[in-house]
Formats: structure tokens, C-alpha cells, sequence
């Protein structure tokens, strides 16, 4: 099965919900169940890639609720080849969407402003995922943490990540070898953020997916009085800007037998993922992987 790996860089707070929250938060973000990790719905992904090829498509004579039309109901007229990869009404398409899974998370730094932060299971995923050996990553305690770089140290010795201090063990070499190998199919040039790069325990890293992430309050305005509108006050989560996810395209030709790349020219550099679009919310650049099968 020929698979497209790919990844997404938050360009501003992302918000993909589940709606209403039984939490202190009124709308949460999605995670997954086992492990408490932000993740995004593959559906959303390809969601928002059909309706952004949709709106390429746009003319004078077809607006775009005339071409979803046509798209859903299955038209003769395949819609700029949208059926064949995303289906219709009564067909499924030729490609599958993986979830999203969380890559490196973006923590405030006492040095160097901020940090990627990623972890053994994070990459132990990633490697399962990606199809290549698992990296050994050797932290002894929940206080230890591997650093690539000098920008987010504060000397030799210590890191503090937030409000809390970790103590820096080094790495020999092989591991960023293997991440700079394991990021490029993915479309991350490691060189471009291995000096804000760092590597923490399983628990550490999930307790700052878990607590830091963004939180805006928002209110609704009465037009009729200019004020908060009785009861309009809410809560809501987003993944904050620099976070880095990963996926993955399946081509599984349910009705397709002509051997034709239906990932070429699929991804465009930057795109629009979850609600809040009139807010400016939701904007992620994409990175291109390897194409395998």
C-alpha cells in the first residue's frame, strides 16, 4: 500500500474540539484516550483538504456550494479528480487519513524563549509509525533531559522548561543521527530546530501536554447594549503556535486499478485545520515526507 508521510507546524493557537468539556474548560481540544495526547482527527484532515481543492475550483459559473453539490452526489463529471480520492455518496475514495499524533510541543524556556519538547514514547510511536528502528533514549529520572543545542540551556548542566529545572544528560550522537533520519521523512529538517530540541521523560512530557496548553476565555457582545451578553462567557483550548504533528495518506484504491499517484499536488504549503478561521486561529504550514510502496 503506497503511504505519504507528511507533517503540520501550528502557525497560530489550533483549535479541533469535541465539543462541549465536562472539565474546567468549556471546549476542549481532542486527545487521545489512552494516553491523554492531543491529537486531530484524520476525518478533519481530509476534510479541510476537500473543501480547499473544492474552493481552487471555483468559477464565475460554479460557486462552492454548486461543486460540493456535484461532489456528494456523485456527478459523471468527476469533480478535478475529488471523487477518486475523496469519495462521494456512494463511493468511497481512494485515500485514507491517519490521526494526527503530537511530534514536539512548544514549552516556555528560561533561556532561549521557548523549547520543542518530545519524549521516548513520542518517539518509540514515531519510529513504529514510520517503519524503521526504535531509537534507545536512556532518561533515569523524570528530572533528566537530553538537550540537542545550547539555545535553551541555561548552562552546561541545567534547563528549566517553565517552572521546572531538569538535569541535562548528553547525547552521544546516535540519537540525533536517527531523529535527523526519521524527521526528514516526515518533511522536518531537523537542522532548523534541534538547538530548541529537547527530550523528556514519558511523564514529564505528559504533564505538560496535558497543562500547557493555550486557554482564552471569550466573551459575546450584546449589540443592544454594547456589554457582555448575559451568560456568554467561555473557555477554550488550543494547541498552541510551533506545535509540531505528523500523519499519514493511504492510497487503498477501493475503486481505482489505474496505477496513478493520487498524493501528487494533494498538500498545499499551508492550510486551514478546526474552527475559529474569523479569528485567525487554526493556520498550519505543511511539510511534504517521503512517498513509500
Amino acid at each position: 500500500m503506497k503511504r505519504l508521510y507528511y507533517s503540520i507546524k501550528a502557525m497560530t493557537p489550533l483549535h479541533v474540539g469535541v465539543g462541549t468539556g465536562l472539565g474546567h474548560i468549556d471546549l476542549p481540544i481532542q486527545r487521545e484516550v489512552h494516553t491523554k495526547f492531543p491529537m486531530i482527527p484524520g476525518t478533519a484532515v481530509k476534510g479541510a483538504l476537500r473543501e480547499y481543492h473544492l474552493r481552487s475550483l471555483v468559477t464565475s459559473e460554479l460557486n462552492i456550494s454548486e461543486l460540493d453539490k456535484k461532489l456528494q452526489e456523485c456527478s459523471d463529471i468527476d469533480v478535478n479528480g475529488l471523487i477518486e480520492k475523496f469519495g462521494c455518496k456512494n463511493k468511497a475514495g481512494n485515500l485514507a487519513f491517519s490521526d494526527l499524533r503530537i511530534l514536539l510541543f512548544p514549552v516556555k524556556s528560561l533561556n532561549g524563549i521557548f523549547a520543542y519538547i518530545t519524549s521516548p514514547a513520542v518517539l518509540m510511536r514515531l519510529a513504529e509509525d514510520i517503519g524503521v528502528n526504535a531509537p534507545g533514549i536512556s532518561l533515569s529520572s523524570d528530572s533528566k533531559a537530553i538537550v540537542f543545542g545550547n539555545t535553551v540551556k541555561v548552562n552546561d548542566n541545567l534547563v528549566v522548561l517553565e517552572e521546572f529545572t531538569f538535569e541535562i544528560s548528553n547525547d552521544n550522537g546516535s540519537l540525533k543521527k536517527w531523529l535527523k533520519e526519521a524527521f526528514e521523512k516526515l518533511g522536518i529538517d531537523l537542522d532548523e530546530i534541534s538547538e530548541r530540541l529537547v527530550i523528556l521523560s514519558d511523564n514529564a512530557f505528559n504533564d505538560f501536554v496535558q497543562n500547557y496548553t493555550e486557554v482564552q476565555t471569550h466573551v459575546k457582545i450584546d449589540p443592544s447594549t454594547g456589554t457582555v451578553q448575559s451568560g456568554a462567557l467561555w473557555t477554550e483550548e488550543y494547541l498552541p503556535a510551533e506545535t509540531f504533528m505528523y500523519g499519514i495518506i493511504f492510497e487503498v484504491r477501493n475503486n481505482k486499478s489505474e496505477d496513478t499517484d493520487l498524493t501528487k499536488d494533494l498538500l498545499p504549503d499551508y492550510l486551514h485545520l478546526g474552527g475559529d478561521i474569523t479569528t485567525g486561529k487554526g493556520f498550519v504550514r505543511i511539510y511534504e515526507g517521503e512517498k513509500e510502496g
